[in-house]
């Protein structure tokens, strides 16, 4: 059993080391190449109105979104909590995200339908695959797409093929990741899934919805760029935010910390902005993303104050 259980801490801790060490390595770069007082400069005309507004209205729609995706899943598989519920859970997953490798986060709500009683671990995580699945393909086709027809850059059809194999490669680590649990679980779950995914009538809207989700996160970075000056067409921001964010999720690193900066600085630069407007422009999309959990701790204090439960009593977020 020992033995049994050697390899496993093991290779836990090759992928935790690995992830720090590019963790440290992106942190240096940033802090050695970055010009801060240029970066000062540029951030002190932030014009905060459109960063704040753009910011959480984009947050709040996408928080919704995600919800009437997940709740179109989950009434597939017959399971259907008040969409109070689901938004509530959904906020704190999506949260949670923010901080996490692999944006494995998200499983919290699934955590939390299970402890409010409103369904087993099988049908749950059947519906996360699904979800997964779907932001995956999206991603990486809008990546491709953006690539090829709207960054008009030399090399960007060999770009795009590599971000295509990069999406398959999440593809398969997902259900990689997904068989690590018990045969029979595995089994049981991917049913679950083949219920939803047999259904036109559910994934059409699931794509659509994930589709819709992330057209409004590249509207949210839009508007986080544009604070600043950096005026990107609506494609070219899709374009960054489909290819930046498989590459964090690609990189296992908690928040991609590091990795989103660099990967945001370089794609602007090679967009034809200044050094130092790319890179208040990184900066500002990660603050972007702390608004999430700015707007998702508000969320908790409102509810804390309302006094609501989600229904069936199971927790108190």
């Amino acid at each position: 059993m020992v033995d049994a259980v050697r390899p496993s801490r093991s290779r836990r801790f090759v992928r935790w080391a690995m992830a720090g060490v590019a963790t440290v390595i992106c942190l240096a770069y940033i802090g050695l190449t970055f010009n801060w007082g240029a970066i000062a400069e540029v951030l002190h005309g932030t014009d905060l109105a459109t960063f704040f507004a753009g910011g959480c209205t984009t947050i709040v729609v996408y928080f919704v979104i995600r919800t009437l995706r997940w709740s179109i899943v989950l009434r597939a598989v017959g399971v259907r909590p008040s969409f109070g519920s689901l938004y509530r859970w959904s906020v704190f997953s999506q949260a949670a995200i923010v901080v996490t490798p692999f944006q494995s986060g998200e499983v919290l709500k699934v955590e939390m339908l299970h402890g409010a009683g409103h369904s087993g671990r099988v049908d749950g995580y059947g519906g996360f695959a699904v979800e997964r699945m779907a932001d995956v393909t999206v991603l990486t086709s809008m990546a491709a797409v953006a690539m090829v027809f709207s960054l008009e850059r030399p090399g960007a059809p060999a770009r795009a093929v590599l971000v295509v194999a990069l999406g398959a490669v999440l593809l398969v680590a997902i259900a990689a990741l997904l068989a690590r649990r018990r045969l029979g679980f595995v089994t049981e779950m991917a049913r679950s899934a083949l219920v939803v995914g047999r259904q036109p009538a559910v994934v059409v809207p699931v794509l659509l919805y994930t589709v819709a989700s992330w057209s409004v996160v590249a509207l949210g970075w839009l508007f986080t760029l544009r604070s600043i000056g950096i005026d990107l067409s609506f494609a070219q921001s899709a374009g960054l935010v489909s290819v930046v964010t498989i590459v964090n999720v690609a990189s296992l690193i908690p928040g991609a910390v590091g990795i989103s900066e660099v990967g945001i600085t370089e794609s602007l630069v090679r967009l034809g902005y200044g050094a130092a407007q790319a890179q208040a422009g990184a900066l500002l999309i990660r603050a972007y993303a702390l608004e999430v959990l700015a707007l998702a701790a508000i969320h908790f204090v409102v509810w804390r104050l309302v006094g609501r439960r989600p229904d069936g009593g199971g927790t108190a977020l």
